[in-house]
């Protein structure tokens, strides 16, 4: 069974780009309104050798990724691509190798290339200037294996080398290239996670929407926290502040109709934006309450803002089984102030 490790979205907007590790965070990576779900996608290329990049925690052996993209532009669509431009993904491997699904334009399919080397063409093609899905799995190894899903068929299916280093584990996937100007591509959705094919995933939106009884922050702005970190695009002009050890806010969240999307949940990703202001040494506690029972990922706080984020693939409060619509629905977004 796969295991899920990230999510990522792009819906509030602007904000969220200070999530994406990249080379040029500029017009050439940035939000668009261009989307699959939600409101905005991640805008990639517009010149030779961009990149934008994730961390793949743990390094693993066996790393699969599930994203939606959109070729963006014709001239894009027909251009091959060779590592450094034209629609390509890589999974950086620990001491500097690649495996690269490379476009190919005169077969309009992805290609899989270790360490430069082709090995396998992809059989599926894919139609110009619409959104398609893109499952890859990888097993790093000697006799290892590459495996590729469009639109949920099989488009390759490789067994052989796939460790041309001292590495067996992947730590980045990059979305690279893009050619001038504004040819760009698109992602939205992009999972990541090991152990095989991830499905064909979307990601949906659950804002705070209300106050609950536990609300210790104060409110900069507003009289009420959950107003405070509702925006979207997301802002840092308003905000809740604690200086005390333990304050903690529980705030309700939308819900997400998955009777009409005719889909179940896989996991929550709740997350923060957060900043110690002063001192040193200060965490954050950030996690779910599902009927009064947390599930939380404590991290230290850096002086400047970041994201910061609590997997929750099961839910914690029916011992560790998967989240039904009720309960996914019904779970508060949680953090709490751990100050030294």
């Amino acid at each position: 069974m796969a295991t899920l490790l990230f999510a990522r979205s792009w819906d509030r907007g602007d904000a969220m780009l200070n999530s994406v590790d990249t080379n040029d965070l500029s017009a050439h990576i940035a939000s668009t309104t261009q989307k699959k779900t939600g409101a905005y996608s991640l805008r990639c290329g517009g010149d030779l050798g961009r990149w934008a990049r994730w961390r793949l925690p743990g390094d693993p052996n066996n790393p699969s990724v599930s994203l939606w993209v959109h070729p963006g532009h014709l001239d894009l669509f027909n251009s091959d691509g060779n590592g450094t431009n034209g629609l390509n993904f890589r999974l950086r491997l620990g001491t500097g190798e690649y495996i690269d699904l490379r476009w190919k334009a005169s077969t309009h399919t992805f290609d899989a290339w270790v360490d430069g080397v082709l090995v396998s063409s992809g059989t599926i093609e894919v139609a110009a200037f619409d959104w398609f899905h893109v499952q890859w799995y990888v097993v790093i190894d000697n006799a290892g294996s590459i495996g590729v899903k469009i639109n949920g068929h099989q488009s390759i299916d490789y067994s052989g080398d796939t460790q041309p280093g001292a590495a067996t584990g992947a730590d980045y996937f990059y979305a690279w290239g893009g050619l001038s100007g504004a040819k760009c591509f698109y992602i939205d959705d992009l999972v990541g996670g090991y152990g095989g094919f991830l499905g064909a995933l979307n990601c949906y939106e659950m804002v705070p929407n209300g106050d609950t009884g536990r609300t210790d922050w104060t409110p900069l702005g507003a009289s009420d926290n959950y107003e405070m970190i509702d925006e979207t695009p997301a802002s840092d002009a308003d905000y809740n502040k604690s200086d005390a050890n333990g304050e903690k806010d529980v705030l309700e969240l939308s819900d997400v109709d998955y009777a009409t999307l005719e889909r179940s949940p896989v996991a929550l990703f709740p997350w923060v934006r957060a900043k110690m202001e002063e001192g040193t040494g200060d965490s954050i506690k950030v996690g779910l309450d599902s009927n009064g029972t947390e599930g939380l990922t404590e991290h230290a706080l850096s002086g400047a803002y970041q994201y910061y984020w609590h997997t929750a693939i099961e839910d914690p409060d029916d011992g560790g089984k998967p989240w039904e619509a009720a309960s996914a629905n019904a779970a508060e977004l949680v953090y709490e102030s751990v100050i030294t």
